[in-house]
């Protein structure tokens, strides 16, 4: 682990444990940095549950790869974060994919993230790991609500997020950048800016999207919006690849 390296909390390359709150970890206050309030290393089976990450000058939780070539690989069975509450931190959340380690080596994926409460932080979640599953909450009043990205690796996005209302972040409520292997939301409720951006096989069904699509970047392939209900007559499409980004049974 870097010296550099800043944690409250840290698990490295450790298995079957469990960070159980309700607890709260305070920074000094929100900006650009690398402190972590809980850093996850290459572990499986672990559990945060009713953590408040505050004021955070870097993540409140970042998950990581780790170095694990001499235990078995396992993939499903990785990490679960619930009743999590980030607020005025400069990323809430962060799992990242393993760019800089072998596939055969633990990673981020896999991880379940639900129950959330994401108010205040300058970036909500950024989700750079395939396979995760995102459950449940409010992502809301963030300077840029949910981020789903490739990090370096091949094995990026793939996921699901379900049953969300992602509203009133100022940059954007929701971005998709530079994925290839898709996403899928489901029942979501979306007011503001939907930003697909050099990706395909973005999945959005029923819900609500109340606000904007921009759809840019050069996209390889087609995305799609299915069975919401768009409040506003119709779903606003922007971008220089608006006709890659087909809408099917929209109510109105």
């Amino acid at each position: 682990v870097p010296a550099s390296d800043k944690a409250v909390f840290k698990a490295y390359s450790n298995d079957d444990w469990s960070l159980l709150g309700p607890f709260i970890i305070e920074g000094s206050g929100i900006a650009a940095g690398n402190t972590k309030g809980v850093h996850v290393l290459g572990c499986n089976r672990w559990t945060v549950d009713k953590y408040v990450p505050k004021n955070i000058a870097g993540w409140g939780i970042l998950v990581e790869p780790g170095d694990r070539s001499n235990a078995p690989y396992l993939r499903g069975d990785q990490g679960v974060v619930s009743n999590f509450k980030p607020t005025q931190c400069w990323v809430g959340g962060e799992w990242k994919d393993y760019s800089g380690f072998v596939l055969n080596e633990y990673c981020s994926e896999y991880c379940v993230v639900s129950d959330i409460l994401a108010s205040g932080n300058d970036t909500a979640l950024i989700v750079k790991a395939g396979n995760i599953t995102i459950k449940g909450g409010n992502i809301v009043d963030n300077n840029r609500g949910l981020l789903i990205c490739r990090g370096g690796g091949n094995n990026n996005s793939h996921g699901l997020a379900g049953d969300l209302h992602i509203n009133h972040n100022t940059e954007y409520d929701l971005k998709v950048e530079d994925i290839t292997n898709g996403f899928s939301f489901g029942n979501c409720h979306c007011y503001g800016k939907i930003w697909i951006n050099k990706s395909k096989g973005v999945i959005w069904s029923g819900g609500i999207v109340g606000g904007t699509v921009q759809i840019d970047g050069g996209c390889t392939g087609d995305s799609q919006i299915n069975g919401c209900f768009a409040p506003s007559g119709g779903i606003p499409i922007s971008g220089a690849d608006a006709a890659k980004l087909l809408l099917k049974n929209i109510l109105i």
